[in-house]
């Protein structure tokens, strides 16, 4: 078995109750290839001191104020040699082996995405799914572009046209990250592998839970701009209404052959996206707004029938009819 070299980076802030958990998790996998950097955000709690206890086996480590999670992670990605990257935060922790599943996916030289699977602990306790990936339909997979983000690797030539993080994102970041990926490289090197290699802290002050409504209106600031980018006015206007401040948001947005391909069919999966989230709301009035940005051409023949369903249910079953079939739903009755 070779070794390629794995770059890992920790970003930090005041999470010393976790923090060393964290380091420890990486450094007992017993790697014998490692790149392994902290970048802490100058805490004012004990992560310096751990961290410390740590440095004669860490690669690189600073702590200073930064300008947030973002800018952190890229001062590592600046540093990064390996040959497979990524990075995990300072409240979640590997499974032993995990860097093992991690080099056996990446044997297949094929491979430029590995996406593997996490205990959901705290809050919520349930295995993660994995970053998604629809096989069928590389819009879909972009405008649905939910990340598994520290169960989720990437070689280094992936990682080097991707670029840095946008650090104006401070929710979303990742998941533009991989937008970036999939309109580089589509769907045909990333591999979804069944194997738990992490668990995933879902706690109170995790920005999962505390700062949940700000990644929807942060993804749809990213999405406005792409609706914008290849023309799709209504779905610009629609998207930009829950993001009045779009325009403050700076993308490099990457001109790719598969953008200028599918840039109108991602846009009306981002909107059939929406459109399901919204009736899930039973917002009846909002859903049917939605569904006149839709191409319904765009859609699979599956998608096609799914939202014809939903919208004739909207238009001649009444609101509190629908709640009620939800609720029994819910029960399993």
């Amino acid at each position: 078995m070779s070794f390629p070299k794995i770059s890992i980076i920790t970003p930090s802030f005041n999470q010393g109750q976790y923090l060393e958990q964290t380091i420890d998790s990486v450094l007992s996998q017993g790697y014998p290839n490692l790149e392994y950097m902290v970048v802490d955000g100058g805490s004012t709690d004990n992560s310096a001191e751990i961290i410390r206890k740590y440095e004669k086996h860490l690669t690189w480590w600073v702590s200073e104020k930064d300008n947030g999670q973002s800018h952190a992670i890229n001062k590592g990605l600046r540093r990064a040699t390996g040959q497979i990257i990524n990075w995990i935060n300072s409240d979640d922790y590997y499974e032993p082996h995990a860097l093992k599943s991690v080099v056996e996916a990446f044997e297949n030289p094929q491979v430029t995405m590995a996406s593997f699977r996490a205990n959901v602990i705290g809050l919520q306790n349930r295995i993660s799914r994995g970053t998604d990936i629809f096989r069928e339909s590389l819009p879909k997979t972009i405008a649905y572009t939910r990340i598994d983000q520290p169960e989720t690797f990437f070689r280094s030539e992936a990682v080097a046209k991707m670029g840095l993080l946008n650090e104006n994102l401070h929710y979303c970041m990742d998941k533009e990250w991989l937008l970036r990926y999939f309109l580089h490289f589509g769907i045909e090197g990333a591999i979804n592998v069944d194997n738990v290699i992490l668990n995933f802290r879902y706690h109170e002050d995790s920005k999962s839970v505390s700062a949940n409504d700000k990644f929807e209106v942060e993804a749809d600031c990213i999405y406005s701009q792409y609706a914008k980018n290849v023309g799709h006015e209504r779905a610009f206007k629609w998207l930009s209404k829950s993001c009045q401040s779009s325009d403050e948001i700076e993308l490099e947005i990457p001109h790719t052959s598969l953008l200028e391909k599918y840039g109108l069919s991602i846009l009306d999966y981002t909107m059939f996206k929406r459109f399901i989230e919204t009736y899930e709301k039973l917002d009846k009035q909002n859903a049917l707004e939605i569904e006149r940005c839709i191409n319904y051409d765009s859609l699979s023949i599956h998608d096609q029938k799914q939202i014809k369903l939903l919208v004739s249910r909207i238009r001649h079953i009444p609101r509190s009819l629908l709640s009620f079939f939800r609720r029994l739903k819910r029960v399993g009755v």
